[in-house]
């Protein structure tokens, strides 16, 4: 027969093991806090930016926990993470200015030649209203 004791003993171990990842990760990964944000600064030029690419770098890094080895090299972990974030943001934000460009009519060569139609010319222009609000 269990005692309320022994209830109380196993309900502690299992509160116990459950917040052994989460105190793994603080004591692994927190330390190396300041380094990142100087890190994410140099790449950014942006406090902003410096900010947001540290939050998605330690989400990541919470994300794919169970796949860290701990005791290992955690900060070269997280710098990574962070370098590969930041390498596909860049990416990401070049290829839609590309696109963007792409879309863009050169407007002396529209005008005189009468190219775009009156729809094409109403989409031209609520995408330049929509970029100019980004």
């Amino acid at each position: 027969m269990i005692t309320e004791e022994q209830e109380l003993d196993d309900l502690s171990l299992r509160d116990h093991n459950a917040d052994e990842p989460n105190r793994l990760f603080n004591s692994e990964f927190y330390p190396h806090m300041t380094s990142l944000y100087n890190f994410a600064y140099r790449l950014s030029l942006n406090e902003d930016d410096a900010h947001d690419l540290l939050q998605e770098t330690y989400e990541k890094a919470l994300k794919s926990f169970r796949s860290y080895q701990a005791n290992t090299h955690a900060k070269a972990w997280l710098f990574r993470i962070m370098k590969n974030s930041f390498i596909n943001g860049y990416r990401r934000r070049s290829l839609s200015l590309k696109r963007w460009n792409l879309m863009k009519p050169n407007r002396g060569s529209c005008q005189k030649n009468n190219v775009f139609t009156k729809h094409q010319t109403c989409a031209m222009r609520f995408s330049e209203k929509c970029w100019a609000m980004k």
